[in-house]
């Protein structure tokens, strides 16, 4: 199996907010491998809060967008942990007052609507008989065939999850499994999870890159490096004085908030050589470039021979 897998039955572990957030995940990673805004998924709160029938919603402004495991440019997650059998599907569908609106908004921007159930891991035969068990329920509310609507059961979770190896790494830290020393997107600074983070870019802060006459304040360089990064094809290095805020700076370039659009924080992946990673860096690189996989990998602490 693939270095950063996991079993498709290791997904039991979680719980359902880890389920919510590793389907908002997975489609921040599609958006942006399509191109698109991350700031095109909304999710938040508990999967048994009365939501009205939406724990993740895509919504894609492009008309020529075309999807993959997100099925239109409006679709709607329903995270489920439990089995979704016939009644729990009706109930799921009908049994709640907020339905009718949410599935009207979905017929007139043609979108779509997905149950995704954790336990459930089915037959083909079985998964066309959610899906018609849910077309018919639907069909109740809305001109039939309005909707797109899918099921998708276990295996087509981990289907998904295997095209995106950060979010493997953010599933792997949520199930205690991981690969040491390497993570998704997150604080990669030793600042205290409620303590402000912000990177400080005042007065008598600079940056220097290669080919340019004068240094750049913080907040010039960032977008002056992002674009070296995008049009560079060798490795880059980010050198400095110990505690200057190197590895802070480099994750504000997968932050919003500045000049240019920030590289993209669904596919980086994160490893501190001072503190060990295993496997190695270089099999790390070795395993991307053999799965041609599209990938930023950020090594912190990286000896210059290492580099």
């Amino acid at each position: 199996m693939p270095i950063f897998e996991i079993e498709k039955d290791d997904l039991l572990g979680l719980d359902d907010g880890q389920l919510e957030e590793l389907i908002a995940r997975l489609c921040e990673a599609e958006i942006a491998a399509k191109g698109h805004a991350v700031s095109s998924v909304r999710w938040g709160g508990s999967l048994t809060a009365a939501d009205g029938g939406i724990d993740v919603r895509v919504t894609v402004k492009e008309p020529t967008f075309v999807g993959d495991f997100i099925r239109r440019r409006d679709t709607v997650y329903q995270a489920k942990v439990p089995s979704m059998a016939q009644a729990a599907i009706k109930k799921e569908i009908s049994g709640k007052d907020t339905s009718k609106d949410l599935f009207q908004e979905l017929a007139i921007s043609q979108g779509a609507y997905v149950i995704v159930s954790l336990k459930d891991d089915l037959a083909p035969a079985k998964l066309t008989e959610r899906r018609n068990l849910m077309s018919e329920e639907v069909d109740k509310l809305v001109t039939p065939g309005s909707v797109a609507l899918d099921f998708f059961d276990r295996s087509t979770l981990h289907q998904w999850l295997r095209q995106h190896v950060s979010v493997q790494l953010w599933v792997r830290r949520a199930l205690g499994t991981t690969l040491s020393g390497w993570r998704p997107f997150e604080r990669w600074t030793n600042v205290p999870p409620d303590a402000d983070d912000t990177l400080i870019v005042g007065e008598g802060l600079y940056l220097s890159l290669p080919g340019k006459n004068a240094d750049l304040p913080l907040v010039e360089g960032i977008p002056a490096v992002h674009d070296l990064i995008l049009t560079s094809s060798k490795s880059i290095r980010v050198a400095g004085l110990s505690g200057v805020g190197k590895t802070r700076f480099v994750q504000a370039l997968f932050e919003e908030g500045f000049e240019t659009d920030p590289l993209d924080r669904t596919k980086v992946i994160y490893g501190d050589i001072g503190f060990g990673v295993e496997p190695s860096a270089t099999v790390i690189v070795d395993t991307l470039v053999a799965e041609n996989r599209d990938a930023i990998l950020v090594l912190d602490n990286c000896a210059r021979d290492e580099h």
